[in-house]
C-alpha cells in the first residue's frame, strides 16, 4: 500500500492535515472487509488545496461526490488507484483531523479515531456505513462506546437512538 503513503504525503506536503477514513480506517476497528479505494479526509475549507496538490502530483479528477450533512468530496484516480477525498465540516472536522495525527491505526498512517469515523459514517448514512458502524462498535469496549456516544451527541444529537440500535446489532453479531 505504498501508494496510500504517497497520496497522503502529496496532500500533507501542501500543509493540509489529512487522515485515512472510510473502509481502510474502519478495518482498523473491526474484522477487515474488502474495499476498492482509499478514502482520505481533510477539513472542508482545505479541500480545494488538497485537490490542487493531487492534481499537481498527477492524480486525475473523476467526479464530485454526492454527500450529506456538510461532507464534501471528490473522486480521483492515478495508475488505476482510486481515491476519494472527503471534506469534513467544522468544527468537528478540525478536531477529528487533529486527533487522527496521533492515531496511526491504519498501517502507521494518520487515521480517524473510532468516534469521528462513526460520526462521519452516521452522516453518510449509506447501508455499508451502517453495517461498518455496527461491526466496529460490536467489538468496541465500553470506554470506546462512551467516547463514540459523546462525539455523536455533539455532532448529531438527533441520531443517538439510531446509534444505540447499531451498537445493539453489533453486540448481537459478536454474541454479546
Amino acid at each position: 500500500m505504498r501508494w496510500w503513503q504517497s497520496a497522503i504525503e502529496v496532500i500533507a506536503d501542501g500543509g493540509t492535515k489529512v487522515a485515512v477514513a472510510g473502509a481502510v480506517a474502519a478495518n482498523s476497528y473491526m474484522p477487515p472487509r474488502q474495499t476498492g479505494d482509499l478514502d482520505l479526509a481533510v477539513a472542508a475549507h482545505e479541500i480545494e488545496a488538497a485537490e490542487r496538490s493531487l492534481r499537481m502530483a498527477g492524480w486525475k479528477f473523476v467526479c464530485p461526490l454526492s454527500l450529506y450533512g456538510g461532507l464534501t468530496g471528490s473522486a480521483w484516480i492515478k495508475s488505476e488507484h482510486p481515491l476519494d477525498l472527503l471534506g469534513l465540516p467544522e468544527p468537528w472536522g478540525i478536531d477529528a483531523l487533529a486527533a487522527a495525527q496521533k492515531n496511526r491505526a491504519s498501517h502507521g498512517l494518520p487515521t480517524l479515531t473510532l468516534e469521528y469515523l462513526v460520526v462521519m459514517k452516521l452522516i453518510s448514512a449509506r447501508p455499508q456505513d451502517s453495517a461498518d458502524i455496527a461491526r466496529m462498535l460490536g467489538a468496541a469496549s465500553p470506554a470506546q462506546i462512551d467516547r463514540v456516544r459523546r462525539a455523536a451527541r455533539q455532532v448529531l444529537p438527533d441520531e443517538i437512538d439510531v446509534l444505540d440500535q447499531m451498537i445493539a446489532l453489533g453486540k448481537l453479531e459478536y454474541g454479546g
